[in-house]
């Protein structure tokens, strides 16, 4: 896109599922109705507090521009809004409703990386699968179906969970067999540990990715369950669970 195009952000109110893939059908059969084209007083409190945000946030992008508005907000069809804005903005309006989201319990619909951003997010947390968009703020579900998704026959293989603190765990692997590492970072150093299993290793093995292999220990070959809970922990900012051994790997990044 270019200056001058313009995006839209899409405000879901109400009852959506909370399964990414049902909500994305059902916005797209209610999409599809006629539109409702201005604000008006039979809308919910809640839908304009989290209009009156954007008006309060961003007053200027509201100005008319020689008798053009420059963003519109407003209702769609039933329990949708959307947010038009120009494109060099879509960056900070996205990220402002995904904190206005999480403080008024709206599920924010991002088209460009068909993306849900659920209240219940993560906040300060970046998830990066293999090829596709970053998606700020997942939840546990957007997680745990992000691994389930991964495998070595054509990629995804790669997730990592990025937080604002520099630390950062990461998984490889697919099709249920899957390795986790996690970075921990204290100023100018930092700390990388490999999880494993609470058994005894009998050699080595390799966990294949999407092209290649990642070689570790044998009992640190882990399920989507074992990661999952792994990456659950890293979102909400716990320590490493000593459910696990970890393995000191510093050494090989110095």
């Amino acid at each position: 896109m270019k200056a001058g195009d313009h995006c839209d952000i899409y405000f879901l109110f109400g009852d959506f599922s909370h399964d990414d893939q049902v909500a994305r059908r059902e916005f797209q059969v209610r999409i599809v109705q006629p539109p409702r084209d201005n604000l008006n007083e039979d809308l919910p409190e809640e839908v304009l507090r989290f209009y009156a945000g954007f008006y309060l946030k961003f007053p200027e992008l509201f100005a008319s521009l020689k008798g053009t508005e420059r963003l519109f907000l407003g209702p769609v069809v039933d329990s949708i809004s959307v947010l038009r804005c120009p494109v060099e903005h879509a960056e900070e309006l996205a990220l402002f409703a995904r904190i206005l989201g999480r403080e008024f319990g709206v599920t924010i619909f991002d088209p460009v990386c068909d993306y849900f951003h659920r209240p219940d997010g993560f906040e300060g947390i970046a998830m990066t699968v293999e090829d596709q968009p970053v998606f700020f703020s997942p939840n546990s579900d957007q997680i745990y179906r992000s691994v389930n998704s991964m495998t070595a026959r054509g990629g995804p293989s790669f997730l990592i969970l990025d937080a604002d603190s520099g630390n950062y765990a990461q998984v490889a692997g697919g099709d249920g067999k899957f390795t986790c590492e996690c970075r921990e970072v204290s100023g100018e150093s930092f700390q990388h540990w490999v999880a494993g299993r609470r058994t005894k290793a009998t050699g080595t093995i390799r966990i294949r990715t999407n092209g290649f292999h990642v070689v570790v220990n044998s009992n640190e070959r882990l399920s989507a369950a074992d990661v999952t809970s792994i990456l659950d922990d890293f979102a909400r900012g716990q320590s490493r669970s000593q459910k696990w051994t970890w393995r000191d790997v510093t050494d090989q990044f110095n």
